[in-house]
């Protein structure tokens, strides 16, 4: 527990009260969200950024961090544009990220983190078979 506290005492300096990040990032989201057709890349993206965007507003705007993971969520949308990869969902990396997940014995945040990796190689792959990968 006293790690737990020492941890939700450091975020809220840099991240502010989490009842007033919650309600901006929430109100930011709503934007976003109203009537969007956007595919799930960039909604993740901007729901991200909107988050960032809160805990700047209600915590430390000096925290690099916050704004580096701002230029890292869109960077995730930019490249994939770049990379002329769809934004919308390709049938089968969910599966295929589940099984690679499931096949590593890493942690479970480098085990999704690489399983992703590996799943977005494979439909790189798979797009480049096909022709549809310039």
């Amino acid at each position: 527990m006293k790690y737990q506290t020492e941890i939700l005492n450091t975020r809220q300096k840099t991240h502010g009260d989490y009842d007033e990040t919650a309600e901006i990032a929430q109100a930011l989201k709503a934007i976003t969200r109203n009537g969007s057709k956007l595919p799930p890349v960039a909604r993740e993206s901007l729901d991200m950024i909107m988050t960032k965007i809160a805990r700047i507003l209600s915590g430390n705007p000096d925290e690099m961090d916050h704004w580096d993971d701002i230029a890292g969520y869109a960077k995730l949308v930019s490249e994939r544009l770049t990379a002329s990869l769809p934004l919308m969902p390709m049938t089968g990396v969910l599966p295929k990220i589940t099984s690679i997940a499931k096949r590593s014995g890493m942690g479970d945040e480098v085990r999704v983190a690489k399983a992703v990796d590996e799943a977005m190689a494979e439909v790189e792959q798979d797009l480049a078979k096909r022709g549809d990968l310039t």
